[in-house]
């Protein structure tokens, strides 16, 4: 008999149901919210939650009624807003060395470190008291990747060493910086008063949004300079014998130099159950 098919690819759990991705319904199990969105309302929607939309009628007027819905969003994972970038961006930064290699990661470890910060851009309003801090969300990550490496370092000792709260503060200005430049785009996209973006230019979109896309970037590369420069996804540093002048020694298990900074999107994983919704005009 022939060998069987090869199994497919892993689910991107970040993308599950878009593209050429095929999510059933019976996958999903019970949805975490079913709403009913009226004209004006806005519905969040976090990363790896996927959902479903359908159009409610009243039962009158059914030739006259009609659903249209926009969904934005920011990438937090090509824009550095994901803990596995801040991990490596906090190991460079702090003169330590990584030789972790992202996509290399276990698929559980790898999509577990590339979940927004829990205190970031719009969330930032939505914690609760109990909710985990970012500053220990880099730590717990951290220690979750290398624990051999950092079994003898207490949680507050980590996060001094990465300089956390800084970190976390970064995250959350860069977050803002994103959301500011994004809303700009959108709105400059939408502005449509007839007039060419720039003289003798056609009216097409991109032409509208293009200072909007050079300001992303321009955000993202002070982003990385914070960190300590630009890097790649795996990049491995060298060690160092002893602490440079005016570094503190370092606790069990840690080693300075170089990193990479920056995550790969591109890793195996398992699939996700989310969130299904519908809306109303």
């Amino acid at each position: 008999p022939p060998p069987p098919p090869p199994p497919p690819p892993p689910a991107n759990p970040l993308a599950r149901g878009k593209g050429d991705d095929a999510l059933s319904l019976s996958e999903l199990g019970e949805p975490l919210i079913e709403t009913v969105l009226t004209p004006g309302q806005v519905l969040y929607v976090p990363a790896g939650f996927p959902h479903t939309t359908s159009t409610c009628h009243d039962g009158e007027n059914l030739d006259q009624e009609a659903s249209v819905h926009l969904t934005v969003g920011v990438d937090s994972h090509i824009w550095g807003l994901n803990m596995l970038a801040a991990r490596q961006g906090a190991l460079r930064r702090a003169g330590l060395a990584d030789g972790l290699v992202s996509t290399q990661l276990d698929a559980d470890d790898y999509w577990f470190g590339m979940q927004q910060p829990n205190r970031a851009g719009f969330l930032a309003r939505h914690t609760g008291d109990g909710d985990e801090t970012v500053a220990t969300q880099l730590a717990s990550l951290t220690r979750r990747l290398e624990p051999q490496r950092w079994a003898s370092t207490s949680e507050p000792e980590l996060i001094e060493l990465l300089d956390a709260e800084a970190v976390a503060d970064e995250l959350q200005s860069h977050a803002r910086s994103m959301v500011e430049i994004q809303r700009g785009m959108y709105a400059e996209a939408m502005a449509d008063d007839g007039t060419p973006a720039m003289p003798g230019m056609p009216r097409v979109t991109l032409f509208r949004v293009k200072p909007h896309l050079d300001r992303l970037e321009i955000a993202m590369e002070r982003h990385v300079q914070w960190f300590g420069g630009a890097g790649s996804t795996g990049v491995t540093g060298s060690s160092r014998a002893g602490p440079a002048k005016g570094q503190k020694p370092l606790p069990a298990g840690a080693a300075r130099g170089g990193s990479g900074f920056g995550a790969g999107s591109n890793a195996p994983s398992k699939k996700a159950k989310g969130a299904k919704g519908r809306k109303k005009k």
